[in-house]
């Protein structure tokens, strides 16, 4: 997910957001935070957000 931190060009999206059905602890601890948990199409998931490192660091 670094890769995705770091390829982020800068527009008007401050975060970056995905979804995980089984992952959460591992992004959690990778600094990501749970924003909603949702159920789709019958499979339990949570959607998780971070900042991109730029945001992060001041570039």
């Amino acid at each position: 997910m670094n890769q995705a931190h770091a390829a982020f060009i800068p527009s008007a999206a401050s975060l970056l957001h995905f979804y995980t059905p089984d992952r959460q602890t591992f992004y959690r601890r990778q600094g990501w935070q749970t924003i909603e948990d949702s159920t789709v199409n019958g499979e339990d998931l949570s959607i998780l957000a971070s900042r991109p490192m730029h945001d992060a660091v001041g570039l």
